[in-house]
């Protein structure tokens, strides 16, 4: 089926526009399990987020302007609102709507807190509340900016979720917050995830990226700064493969081969998105920790069993070659599910025809769109609840009228949504006369989970003291382990707990569960002191940390590399272990590329010495820089050098050295004062003329404004397993006319890169003026350590005029090749 054919056809019945009700009978669901209506228009519209408060009410995003048109026609009118819906009479249906927020240019995300709500309304994180008890905002502040997702909906920050340790932690966002109500302090975070994010009962985040099954964080996010490490954003989930219940010709790519089975079923996640970890026991307690995620491109619902093993996850379908929940309704569009107070399933139906973005709407999806008169209703939205058979009605909930001693006792409550709330409100009100029951409740408990949202309130509240943490590092469970060392971490370099603290973390690096040796090793990693590197250096070198725990050490050697360096050449044979040379290498390629001279320079001079004495960690170290440079590839880059090695020059003029050789096609990307690089082409490249330094600053803002750092990210470093990287890409630093025509007409997967394979979409840059986009290209060329010369305007429009009338995006046989 060529790009521009129509995708109607194939057997594929019509869409007629069904209420509710019909749309329901037009559901499978396994046996045990019914679908009831809990709103429908015109009480919601276009739903695509929402959230439960104290008093069971829920609060939804509408982002009414989202795609009105296949061409997203007026997208940007303020239309958008936050409501919150009512079940007043306790018969399962929501039957009061109150508009909290209006106005707004594409809501993003509510999360309900201290007696208001914080929003994303881009380009902020706004806390708004109702002070005159109509339910409506009267007063709303600003607590954060630098939110995306006007121009590029589908990338950018959503999903405020309260932690289990009283962050406000986010899905594709850089940052995440302790919010206290007026002020919101910030950590860095990396921006992985996609629509949506949910939390398990130890505290663990998971996403579903569109293309992939399912995907979580090991451990927290925030140790990794905005950088990744294996174990964050991992794919647990393997299998893609969906079956939807009838042909779904209406998406993207559905033109390409594979994309469709030969039924015109969809194949594989394309949109997956909106999780929920079940942590109650109403749809039965088989059904404790699975995950919920919505596919709205196959009007299916899927189940996923969550396995642990240690550390490490996996996620499975529940059902062979079949789905939880299954429509032939067009319009159904599940794109968020939540666990309510009661334990059900509520599902976020968006109910348009329309749903994927302009930004990436092939001309295959819109003739589709408009053949099957998709555009139409726009006023539609449902939220619909899955219950077993049997159950009816909705009890009351009403937590905020609890008192403090109350609230401790719902922190044992056996549903993941009431202990969450009631630490939430314990905080929010700064329950301080609950010390000593918070106190008790965390060590003697009988139910783990009470142990351990109790330590986390006290630490919420700003009371937790040494002894709590010792106390939980005594705990049976390995979740309170971890969370006594995450608490600790604030005394681990207070001279007057110091020696205590480290002395816990040392034993917890011994820890039978490797989930508290992770954790363990992520927490020596924040104490500043030398105390630390003596501590991680061996231990990471050992068979203990093995997997992810080397990984959590290294982590911890980030801004330090040469003092790890340094610490590991330093180590008696006996305790260079089995991971010494994956240390070292990691370590030292830390070294070469963090564009310290000095640091460079001392460790080559190291390697030589190493050389000289048949000691194989020279080779690490040499191979380390190696990688750095890209020897392998088709642009090696120089590393600078404060001044020669000692030795170096005469090593690699040693004939009958072994390594003098390979060490000599190192040095050709090596430089230092008085000796420039002699590496291809006569690197290096030239500095930019005052013209084109001019064309890079407006590149720079171009990159922001265009929303490509959205996706790429500030420095240009992508995110794993979703997003390629542009730092150190050959797709940029290579032949301009091809990174032209990639920013021009956009990118398909399947790509290959050093960093992984990518089976996403890159649309074309939104920029219409060749000046702005050879300005992109000069920036892109020269930002993050890429090294290649500058683009002209005379390039750029060759190129359009050489693409002139294409539309799809380039595939990577049709565009790797150009010159």
């Amino acid at each position: 089926m060529g790009s521009n054919e129509p995708a109607v056809g194939r057997g594929v019945a019509p869409a007629p526009v069904l209420t509710p009700e019909e749309s329901i009978a037009r559901m499978t669901l396994p046996a045990g399990y019914r679908v009831e209506v809990f709103a429908a228009e015109p009480m919601v519209e276009a739903p695509v987020s929402m959230a439960f408060d104290e008093r069971g009410r829920l609060w939804i995003v509408e982002m009414v302007g989202y795609m009105p048109d296949a061409e997203g026609t007026g997208e940007t009118t303020p239309n958008g609102r936050v409501a919150v819906l009512e079940d007043t009479d306790g018969d399962g249906k929501a039957d009061r709507r109150t508009v909290f927020m209006e106005g707004l240019v594409l809501p993003r995300g509510v999360m309900p807190c201290h007696g208001g709500a914080l929003v994303i309304a881009p380009p902020d994180l706004i806390f708004a509340r109702d002070t005159d008890g109509d339910g409506r905002a009267d007063e709303r502040r600003v607590v954060a900016t630098g939110f995306g997702g006007i121009d590029n909906p589908e990338h950018a920050g959503n999903a405020p979720l309260r932690g289990i340790d009283n962050w406000v932690h986010f899905s594709q966002h850089h940052e995440e917050f302790a919010f206290d109500g007026e002020r919101a302090d910030a950590r860095p975070t990396p921006a992985h995830g996609q629509w949506g994010m949910s939390m398990d009962d130890a505290g663990r985040l998971y996403y579903v990226p569109n293309s992939d099954t399912l995907r979580a964080d090991l451990f927290p996010k925030h140790y990794a700064g905005r950088g990744s490490a294996p174990g964050l954003n991992e794919l647990i989930g393997r299998d893609a493969a969906v079956w939807p219940l009838v042909p779904t010709p209406g998406v993207n790519r559905g033109y390409q081969p594979g994309t469709l089975r030969a039924d015109g079923t969809l194949a594989t996640h394309t949109a997956a998105c909106g999780p929920a970890v079940y942590r109650a026991s109403l749809l039965g307690n088989d059904a404790r920790g699975d995950v919920f995620t919505c596919e709205p491109a196959a009007f299916m619902v899927r189940r996923l069993h969550v396995t642990a093993a240690g550390v490490r996850l996996s996620a499975a379908n529940a059902y062979e070659r079949a789905e939880f929940l299954r429509s032939d309704d067009e319009r159904f569009r599940p794109v968020w599910a939540s666990v309510g107070p009661e334990g059900a399933l509520y599902i976020a139906d968006m109910h348009r025809g329309v749903i994927q973005h302009r930004t990436y709407a092939t001309q295959y999806l819109k003739g589709h769109i408009r053949e099957r008169g998709l555009e139409r209703p726009l006023h539609a939205g449902r939220v619909y609840r899955v219950v077993p058979d049997g159950y009816r009605g909705s009890p009351r909930v009403e937590l905020g009228s609890l008192g403090d001693a109350d609230l401790v006792g719902l922190l044992a409550h056996a549903d993941g949504w009431w202990r969450d709330t009631a630490q939430r409100l314990l905080v929010e009100r700064r329950a301080a006369g609950q010390r000593a029951a918070l106190a008790g409740m965390a060590v003697t408990h009988g139910d783990p989970l009470a142990r351990l949202h109790a330590l986390w309130t006290l630490d919420g509240l700003g009371m937790a003291e040494p002894g709590d943490a010792r106390a939980a590092l005594s705990d049976g469970d390995e979740r309170v382990r971890s969370a006594g060392l995450r608490i600790a971490e604030r005394w681990i370099d207070d001279p007057a707990h110091a020696t205590d603290v480290r002395g816990w973390v040392e034993r917890a690096l011994n820890d039978a569960s490797d989930v508290v040796r992770v954790t363990a090793a992520l927490s020596a990693g924040r104490s500043r002191e030398a105390w630390a590197v003596r501590t991680l250096v061996p231990w990471a070198c050992s068979g203990r940390s093995e997997g992810l725990g080397r990984t959590s050490a290294l982590l911890g050697a980030r801004g330090r590399e040469a003092e790890f360096a340094r610490a590991l050449l330093a180590l008696d044979a006996s305790d260079a272990g089995v991971g010494f040379e994956g240390v070292l290498g990691s370590v030292a390629g830390r070294v070469f590329a963090s564009g310290s001279p000095e640091e460079a320079r001392w460790l080559l001079s190291a390697a030589v010495m190493l050389h000289r004495i048949g000691d194989p960690a020279g080779r690490v170290i040499t191979d380390a820089l190696r990688g750095v440079q890209n020897l392998g590839g088709s642009r090696p880059r120089t590393v600078e050098l404060a001044t020669p090695p000692a030795g170096w020059l005469g090593l690699i003029g040693d004939a009958g050295h072994p390594a003098s050789a390979r060490l000599a096609e190192s040095d050709v990307f090596l430089a230092w004062p008085g000796r420039p690089a002699r590496g291809r082409d006569a690197a290096p490249f030239r500095p930019l003329t005052d013209r084109e330094r001019q064309r890079y600053r407006r590149g720079e803002v171009v990159y922001v404004a265009a929303g490509c750092a959205g996706c790429h990210g500030g420095e240009g470093q992508g995110v794993v397993g979703q997003i390629p990287p542009l730092a150190g890409s050959d797709r940029v630093l290579g032949s301009p006319a091809r990174l032209a025509r990639i920013l021009m007409q956009g990118m398909q997967g399947p790509i290959s890169t050093p960093s992984g394979e990518y089976n996403g979409v890159m649309p074309g840059a939104p920029i219409a003026h060749d000046g702005d986009l050879a300005s992109l290209m000069t920036f892109l060329r020269r930002a993050w350590g890429n090294e290649a010369d500058p683009v002209g305007v005379d390039l750029v429009e060759a190129q359009r005029r050489a693409t002139r009338g294409r539309t799809e995006p380039w595939r990577s046989d049709e565009i790797d090749g150009l010159k």
